[in-house]
């Protein structure tokens, strides 16, 4: 609910931007409200602000820890609306109806009105959550806890409730470098954990003495240089990790398993060194320029879910994406909720509808992806990402790459394929990418989507085959389905 509020009140600060950014301009507010390109270019603002914010999560970050570190994010992602609304809106009707300084006015009256409103919930509701941890005592213990997420922020809502006096968190440790400087309950984060050792000499100069490491994260998603660092300073100093989640009775097997533990492993793909580099600069003006160029599109079948299945009309699966990383991936929704008001599960058949179908059949409903292609998680081309349970066996090498879009085993034979073949398929794409594969999938893909899908050619899955057959011969790529190599 917090959520879809923040929501509304970013879109509602971007809509007022837009009227102050006409009156500046026309020094009239009667002359603003009766200007012909006010209310198209205001219309078009609102649509692609609660497309882009949603997509890029703007308005779901905290704002009681809204820092100088965010100003950037914010006015990138308030500028790319803009940018949007502006092309747009030429397309319609070659902006003639909107002076130029308009787009600017917009873009630093919006930007002004977004971090104000963030600085202002900071200022209202971060006094009662930044009091620090006072070392009361002779015997209070200091610590160091690693991780800003939710765990760390109910750990140290434990420590104030129950230890205050007893325990003094000395700092924060985090991986993501723009959280450092930050301030999480009145706790400073420190730097990352790769650097524990500089902090903890950096402490003691300032008469703090480290005596435990809380680990308030999953092990397993810290980067393998920080969980070194981390068992390094363990054995060196002769202090124990300990596990808030062991802590609170959610780890059933040893940590020393789930630190050797990996999703997936890593395989360096046997691709050219500048063609991937310059497939993500492909794919970042090609999402963007399509982000413009189908928001009508994107805008009226977010509308029609709406209509026809409720809100939310998205939805997400965190599947694994380059090098076995999760990732939210976005579609439209084409079935109505799994279970009626009762609580009971509604068939299949039952929750599908004419406009699902449609948007299923046209790929309507995978339009949000373009937003997956523009934050980097995915390629316009490339294997399709897939649930951790549908993975093949072979599936190191086709991790080796960012997900896409649409791929060689798409226009191949696609849904009808076994799932051995497609592994076959995606190996070969990977083993041979290159700018014209790709250019021939894109043109493949429009014309399957007009014709549909068709079997693949014997030569096809002969050559991803035999393609397999031999990385496996090599040892490469990992475990191969006998079914793929056969």
């Amino acid at each position: 609910m917090k959520r879809h509020a923040h929501l509304s009140i970013d879109c509602a600060l971007v809509g007022i931007a837009a009227i102050l950014a006409f009156a500046f301009r026309h020094l009239s507010t009667i002359d603003t409200i009766m200007r012909p390109g006010l209310g198209l270019y205001l219309i078009v603002s609102l649509a692609l602000a609660v497309i882009v914010f949603s997509a890029s999560r703007l308005s779901q970050r905290v704002w009681r820890y809204f820092s100088f570190l965010d100003i950037f994010r914010v006015v990138s992602v308030v500028g790319l609306v803009v940018l949007l609304a502006w092309s747009l809106t030429f397309l319609i009707n070659r902006s003639d109806m909107i002076p130029r300084a308009v787009p600017i006015l917009h873009w630093v009256i919006a930007s002004g009105l977004l971090c104000g409103a963030r600085a202002f919930a900071r200022l209202v509701f971060a006094p009662e959550r930044s009091k620090a941890f006072p070392m009361q005592g002779s015997d209070a213990r200091s610590v160091l806890v690693v991780g800003t997420e939710d765990l760390a922020e109910l750990y140290l809502r434990c420590v104030r409730r129950l230890g205050a006096g007893r325990v003094h968190v000395a700092g924060i440790l985090d991986e993501n470098t723009t959280m450092q400087g930050r301030v999480l309950s009145g706790v400073s984060v420190l730097g990352q954990p790769v650097g524990i050792s500089d902090i903890v000499n950096a402490q003691a100069v300032h008469g703090v003495e480290i005596d435990r490491i809380i680990v308030a994260t999953r092990f397993t998603e810290l980067t393998e240089a920080s969980r070194e660092a981390l068992r390094a300073f363990e054995k060196r100093s002769g202090q124990s990790l300990e596990f808030f989640e062991e802590r609170l009775g959610f780890n059933f097997e040893p940590v020393a398993a789930q630190a050797q533990a990996a999703p997936y492993r890593t395989f360096e793909a046997p691709t050219r060194v500048i063609y991937p580099k310059v497939k993500r600069i492909i794919d970042i003006v090609g999402s963007a320029a399509l982000i413009a160029i189908l928001s009508p599109l994107i805008a009226m079948v977010w509308i029609m879910t709406l209509v026809d299945f409720g809100s939310p009309a998205y939805f997400w699966q965190v599947r694994p994406g380059r090098s076995g990383r999760p990732f939210r991936v976005l579609k439209f929704r084409t079935m109505r909720g799994a279970h009626d008001v009762q609580g009971n599960r509604i068939p299949d058949a039952d929750r599908t509808s004419p406009v699902g179908e449609a948007f299923r059949n046209y790929r309507l409903d995978e339009l949000p992806q373009l937003f997956n292609i523009l934050k980097g998680d995915m390629s316009f081309i490339g294997p399709r990402p897939l649930l951790p349970v549908d993975q093949p066996t072979f599936m190191d090498l086709r991790l080796s790459v960012r997900p896409g879009l649409s791929g060689w085993a798409q226009i191949n034979g696609g849904r009808d394929l076994p799932k051995e073949d497609k592994a076959a398929l995606d190996a070969w794409y990977v083993n041979n990418m290159s700018f014209a594969l790709d250019v021939e999938i894109v043109f493949r893909t429009i014309k399957f989507l007009i014709s549909g899908e068709k079997p693949p050619e014997h030569k096809i899955l002969f050559e991803a085959r035999q393609c397999v057959r031999q990385m496996r011969s090599n040892g490469l790529g990992g475990t191969v389905a006998n079914s793929a190599g056969s």
